[in-house]
């Protein structure tokens, strides 16, 4: 059945609702998604995440921020008022330590408590299977094939890509550990500690804690491309390769559906030449854009530049997207990437990033399967035969 674009965008609608990471829409997205899977023949299954949201790590961090910024401001206000009576200092610190609470609400916006409390459940049953979001789908059958290509893609809202406020927020912790190396007084120097640790405490909050609003660029597309490749995949690409669909959850959380996925090719799936290509708001701007290196991207590129699909290479990107994972893990992959900040999805670059990856499935197919090439060795002429 042929790609149908038009059944595509009816999808795009179908997730058009608030994904946050470990939320209850994050796995209502794969609930949605797991229904035209299975009605196409694919076997659905719930893969481990065994990083769940990495909330233990979040709250050390943010714990050993804020230590040092109460032992920093405490010798801060030791410096500046030597002669005030420890009481005293001890109710300033206080005061301070309210007026730090009042930014950190602010940093976060109002949903960030009830953000951190759905993180929190979501760790928390991390080991059960009906709340896992990470799916993974392929044809019974199919795992005879020579060589293996997942097409991947995020349930959850991803963080917005660097801005101005981020911008300010780097350009004032560089200021403050100038200001740290400079050798001023110590009064200046402990302040200025005091101020880093601040800084790093607010952006820490602002990032993992806030909210993200449903927009285009929050990979609906994605979801809809899965959703509708199950039902148009050309056959002959299922009788070459090894084709799995993967939606994971967690990718604004650390990525730890992508790492426990790449974990486990890496240590527990039989090897075969593997390639994953990640779908990223795919569809938004006039271009499809290639990230990623190695192979992926050659094979990528040189696919692009055949179909004549209009393309951009970025070797880097301002936010982590869920190839990175792998490649770290030495597994081929690539990201076919939209603009994020874009706000009309274009139904063109929609289908051309299909055709796209389709392709590149079907090269890598081709490719792994040829046996490799050995130089012949020339005869002589005085032993002929």
């Amino acid at each position: 059945m042929k790609f149908d674009i038009d059944r595509a965008m009816g999808w795009v609608k179908t997730f058009d609702f608030p994904r946050g990471t470990g939320s209850e829409g994050e796995r209502h997205a794969a609930d949605l998604l797991t229904g035209p899977l299975e009605t196409s023949g694919w076997r659905v299954s719930r893969a481990v995440t065994r990083t769940g949201c990495r909330l233990s790590t979040l709250v050390m961090i943010l714990l050993l921020t804020l230590l040092f910024e109460e032992y920093f401001l405490w010798k801060a206000l030791q410096l500046s008022f030597p002669g005030l009576p420890r009481r005293s200092r001890a109710g300033m610190l206080l005061a301070a330590f309210l007026l730090l609470g009042g930014l950190l609400r602010l940093a976060v916006g109002r949903h960030g408590v009830k953000i951190a409390r759905e993180r929190f459940v979501a760790w928390r049953s991390a080991k059960e299977p009906s709340r896992m979001v990470n799916l993974i789908a392929d044809r019974p059958g199919s795992s005879d094939r020579p060589s293996r290509v997942f097409i991947l893609t995020h349930l959850d809202t991803p963080l917005r890509v660097a801005n101005w406020e981020d911008g300010i927020s780097n350009a004032i912790l560089v200021g403050l550990i100038v200001l740290v190396f400079v050798g001023l007084s110590p009064v200046w120097t402990v302040w200025s500690a005091t101020g880093i640790f601040l800084v790093s405490l607010l952006f820490q909050a602002r990032y993992w804690l806030r909210a993200e609003r449903p927009s285009v660029g929050d990979n609906r597309t994605g979801l809809a491309i899965l959703a509708e490749l199950a039902q148009s995949l050309p056959k002959r690409l299922h009788d070459r390769v090894e084709i799995r669909l993967v939606a994971v959850g967690g990718s604004s959380a650390g990525q730890p559906g992508a790492l426990a996925l790449a974990d486990d090719i890496r240590r527990r799936w039989p090897p075969k030449p593997t390639l994953v290509i990640n779908l990223d708001s795919p569809g938004l701007g006039p271009t499809v854009r290639l990230l990623g290196k190695g192979k992926g991207l050659e094979v990528a590129r040189g696919a692009a530049k055949d179909l004549w699909i209009p393309y951009q290479v970025s070797q880097r990107a301002f936010c982590c997207l869920d190839h990175r994972p792998f490649a770290l893990n030495r597994i081929p992959a690539i990201s076919l990437a939209g603009d994020r900040k874009g706000t009309r999805i274009e139904p063109a670059c929609l289908a051309a990033t299909v055709q796209l990856a389709t392709e590149v499935a079907m090269r890598w197919a081709r490719q792994e399967a040829q046996p490799p090439q050995v130089a012949s060795v020339p005869r002589s002429s005085q032993k002929p035969g």
